[in-house]
């Protein structure tokens, strides 16, 4: 079985909660309401059930910052194409909703080639991702 990473945000797209307005913001980069409020409840919610040291600010801080700025390393290539778009807002808008409609539709066993990687660990990437 391909890795699935789970949150919030897609067992809510799961249950048939729309993603709400989509949004660019600085270091989060592309998301919509229902992911940015899924992935902050899933981002307060593990360091807590973990403890310390993952619940001290000395390291959420630098742990969110660092993951943020490795995944848009890892996707260089993909924002520069996009910037040289005629509109890359709109560019990145319909990646990002194209992405995240297919994971929610993988998540009810509707699986099909037209996933695009856009940011992190998304189930079109990686191996066994496409089946």
């Amino acid at each position: 079985m391909p890795y699935r990473p789970n949150g919030l945000a897609n067992v809510l797209g799961y249950y048939g909660v729309g993603p709400g307005p989509y949004m660019y913001l600085p270091i989060v980069g592309p998301t919509t309401l229902r992911d940015i409020i899924g992935d902050t409840v899933d981002n307060m919610a593990v360091p807590f059930l973990i403890g310390k040291p993952f619940t001290e600010p000395a390291y959420v801080i630098p742990a969110t910052i660092l993951n943020q700025l490795g995944e848009r390393a890892a996707f260089d290539d993909t924002v520069r194409q996009i910037r040289k778009e005629d509109d890359p807002y709109a560019a990145y808008r319909e990646l990002y909703l194209k992405q995240r409609k297919t994971e929610i539709e993988a998540l009810h066993g509707r699986t099909g080639d037209d996933a695009v990687p856009v940011y992190g660990r998304r189930m079109g990437e990686g191996e066994g991702a496409r089946q």
